[in-house]
Parts: structure tokens; sequence; C-alpha cells
């Protein structure tokens, strides 16, 4: 939730979340395998690039509309935005520093995490708070 200041301009906006959590290592269904430990996960940016249609831009449409992130606004982070099948995803997931993952990702309910909005031109942190991880809201 965007709870004051100027409106950020998504396409220069980075969020970076560090906690514990998991990802998976190869394609689900064939080979590979989750991986379990201290997750990170960064947004390159936060426009529709390098995102997967059905969670990240469905849930975020009005933010997304006229690129800017405003105040009373409210980003949704589904866990499995990065781009179905696409060479580049915008969503970079890393497990105990493996960046060889699938790009989705989740955190474990009740544990601690850190997220940080972070300037991506002048790479100033804008925010940074911790909270502990509740069990998804399935009526977004």
């Amino acid at each position: 939730m965007h709870e004051g200041g100027d409106p950020l301009p998504l396409d220069s906006i980075s969020i970076r979340i560090s906690g514990y959590g998991n990802s998976y290592q190869g394609i689900p269904g064939h080979e590979g395998g989750p991986l379990s430990g201290d997750l990170s996960v960064f947004y390159r940016d936060l426009g529709s690039g390098g995102k997967n249609y059905t969670c990240y831009v469905v849930h975020n449409k009005d933010t997304l509309e006229d690129g800017l992130w405003d105040v009373g606004e409210r980003l949704v982070l589904c866990g499995q935005d990065s781009a179905v099948g696409a060479v580049e995803s915008s969503v970079k997931v890393s497990v105990d520093g493996d960046d060889n993952t699938s790009d989705n990702y989740g955190f474990k309910a009740g544990s601690e995490i850190t997220l940080m909005v972070i300037d991506s031109k002048g790479r100033n942190v804008i925010a940074k708070r911790t909270t502990i991880v509740k069990l998804a809201d399935l009526d977004l």
C-alpha cells in the first residue's frame, strides 16, 4: 500500500523482499525440485513488462493504467508474477544465493520479511519495512 508522498513511476521503482521461503529449481512437473531457505525476491521495475498477465497484471490493472503508484493504491504481489515462458522475466528470485530458480516464490506464513521500495535510477531506498507473513486473502 502506498501510504504517503509523491506518486511513484512504475518503470523506475524496484521492490526487494527478503525472508525465509521457497522457490522451485528446474521445470515444475519435470526435473528439479523445491528449494527452501533465505529467499530474496527482486522486482526490477513495477510495470507490466516481464510479468505474468493473470497474476500481476490482472490484480494491479488500476495502478498499471497510468504508470504511477499513487497514494492509496495497493500493489498485489502474487508469488507467480514472473512472465510465463518469457526469456527475460522482470522478477528475479534466489534461495540461499542460488538464482537458478523458476522465479516464482512463496514466503513462510508466520515468518518475518523485509520489504524495500527502491528508486532504481538513484538507487536510493524510499521505504523499508519488516512485517510478518500472513496467509493470502483469496478475495483480492
